[in-house]
């Protein structure tokens, strides 16, 4: 999703929960605005100037986790660690950084997750209260694969308890969290805590794990593209799944650009044996006529009620839809409905 009117929403609500809990805020806008920020839009600010260090730019990002995650209640822990993890960024040289893909780009990722005990001094609870003092001792593959990427990571993201519920993110170590669009409703889940983080720009993208929907159902209902990759395509070791077997973990984030360029970081790495073909190469921005001779399937619902569904599709999500259609139609696609 861009900077614009799809934002409308989310924002007002924001601003207003600023104007009750803030009393004083320190006049920053010169600063790099955080809000509704890209994976793109943070690597032209640093190339143009506009940013001037990695400290800077995490620091905005706590900044508006300290705002706004006590409402949200979308990160079980931020690293505590994160501004020595920024100085340390800082301190590379320009190769260094070119060779990272995504340097000094904020994350956070599902509390199922396993960060090192020894670097981040963040427990892995999975949501659990009984596993609050659960420790990992080493990174999750997927994890050290974006630090070595440049990735700062922010903290752990909410999930229901578990991974158990999916329609809903509700835990026993920090409770509800909250939809950044509507506060009333649902993030839903499990991977609540990621899409309510990045939706409210507490971080440029997130990861979660999916089991049956986990990921699809919390980018769905805050305005997000997420991604439940192929079973093992991401690395598993170092996580705690609901099931071993179905379990799959991937990005959530602004854009399609945004989460493909998270992907060519994570499908990077395969696990022995696996039965996942190679790594693949993600496309950040399609050329014109890319997507010719590649059908694509539109859910009938996404357009019309279910049959004896008295409640109306509504009218921007109709419109949004149809909207993307055509934008696939103009890249060479052929869209299919499917009742």
């Amino acid at each position: 999703m861009g900077r614009g009117q799809t934002a409308m929403t989310r924002g007002m609500w924001l601003k207003v929960v600023v104007a009750v809990v803030v009393v004083a805020v320190v006049d920053d806008s010169a600063a790099f605005e955080v809000f509704e920020a890209t994976v793109s839009d943070i690597q032209a600010a640093f190339g143009n100037g506009e940013l001037s260090s990695c400290a800077e730019l995490v620091g905005l990002y706590v900044d508006r986790i300290g705002v706004y995650d006590e409402l949200l209640r979308s990160l079980v822990t931020v690293n505590p660690n994160v501004t020595q993890n920024a100085v340390a960024l800082d301190g590379m040289s320009s190769e260094e950084r070119a060779a990272r893909p995504l340097w000094c780009i904020p994350f956070v990722a599902k509390d199922n997750i396993n960060k090192a005990a020894s670097q981040f001094g963040m427990p892995t609870t999975g949501g659990s209260d009984t596993l609050r003092d659960s420790y990992a001792e080493e990174n999750a593959v997927m994890l050290q694969l974006l630090l070595d990427a440049g990735a700062v990571l922010l903290g752990s993201s909410n999930m229901a308890t578990l991974a158990l519920e999916g329609n809903n993110t509700y835990s026993t170590v920090l409770g509800q969290t909250r939809n950044t669009f509507d506060p009333r409703r649902s993030p839903m889940g499990s991977s609540g805590g990621t899409g309510s983080a990045v939706s409210a720009s507490l971080c440029a993208f997130g990861l979660g794990s999916d089991t049956d929907g986990s990921i699809q159902n919390p980018a769905n209902v805050q305005s997000l593209v997420g991604l439940r990759p192929t079973y093992n395509l991401v690395p598993p070791r170092g996580t705690l799944p609901a099931n071993d077997w179905q379990d799959t973990f991937g990005p959530m984030a602004r854009s399609v650009q945004d989460v493909g360029m998270v992907m060519n970081v994570l499908d990077n790495a395969k696990p022995v044996r696996s039965p996942v073909a190679p790594t693949h190469t993600y496309p950040t921005l399609p050329p014109a006529g890319s997507l010719v001779g590649v059908r694509v399937g539109l859910l009938n619902d996404t357009l019309y009620p279910f049959p004896g569904d008295t409640s109306p599709v509504d009218p921007d999500v109709r419109a949004a839809v149809r909207t993307i259609a055509g934008e696939m139609e103009a890249l060479g696609a052929e869209v299919v409905i499917l009742n």
